[in-house]
């Protein structure tokens, strides 16, 4: 089945400049509009990332891209934004990433007005998807935004931004103080930004993909997450280091799909 892409500028009026990459099946028009899914893209990634995965191992025809237009071939309506990085006037993305601070998370609820009032999508809850620094946002989004998200499809997410800071974790601290104001407190921020802080908070289903050698997003963060979750969520155990074509491709399209199918709001 084909896929349509649209880039649309301009949806937000708290971040006029920023993008959205949206994704359906041609011409399919259900009565009601269709189901959405947000997308949120990792810390080196921006809006395009389901058209072209950031990590240098991953061929043209990312697995990123082929997992999405499956997700948009199965009937949704697939919304990626700039989330994660902070833009200027000029439409210039600075390397400043947000790692779902407050900023972020109100991007991604004017992303899903814009899907609901614009896009085709129908009202109700969103499913909510994202890789590495995204994953940590979507989870986020589902504790700030509880009424607007159905599920949660988490890719190698950040479950400790306390690690980041702490650790330099990928050379990522800079950044995560940045976003929370100079300097990330994990007392004050954690409780409605960091995952391990709230995992046990979010009362929907969730799918957890996992590396137990990536050196990033570290496993035992990821567990932690897993086991608050509890009967809620399903782990899988996936290979290869961060970001890397090994771990992404290992994550199966089909398997994503069910999960989001099995979880679909009522129309």
């Amino acid at each position: 089945m084909a896929v349509v892409r649209q880039l649309i500028d301009g949806y937000s009026q708290a971040a006029p400049t920023d993008r959205l990459l949206v994704q359906r099946r041609a011409g399919y028009h259900p009565t009601g509009g269709m189901p959405v899914v947000l997308y949120c893209h990792s810390a080196g990634g921006s809006a395009v990332e389901p058209a072209t995965f950031i990590s240098p191992a991953a061929p043209a025809n990312s697995t990123v891209d082929r997992l999405v237009r499956a997700i948009a071939e199965a009937g949704y309506l697939v919304v990626a934004g700039d989330f994660g990085l902070r833009s200027n006037p000029g439409d210039v993305l600075f390397p400043a990433r947000l790692f779902g601070n407050d900023e972020a998370l109100a991007r991604m609820a004017d992303a899903l007005t814009w899907a609901r009032s614009k896009g085709g999508g129908r009202g109700g809850p969103a499913q909510v998807m994202g890789f590495s620094m995204g994953g940590g946002a979507a989870q986020a989004f589902a504790v700030n935004y509880p009424a607007d998200v159905a599920s949660l499809s988490l890719f190698a997410p950040v479950c400790s931004l306390q690690d980041f800071a702490a650790n330099n974790r990928a050379g990522q601290a800079p950044a995560v103080n940045a976003a929370y104001g100079g300097t990330y407190v994990d007392a004050t921020h954690g409780p409605l930004h960091s995952p391990v802080r709230f995992a046990a908070q979010p009362s929907v289903p969730a799918d957890l993909w996992f590396s137990q050698i990536d050196t990033t997003c570290l496993p035992q963060f990821c567990q932690q997450v897993a086991t608050a979750y509890g009967d809620r969520v399903t782990v899988h155990d996936i290979p290869g280091e961060h970001g890397t074509n090994a771990q992404v491709a290992a994550i199966n399209p089909a398997d994503v799909v069910a999960f989001l199918d099995a979880h679909r709001p009522a129309a």
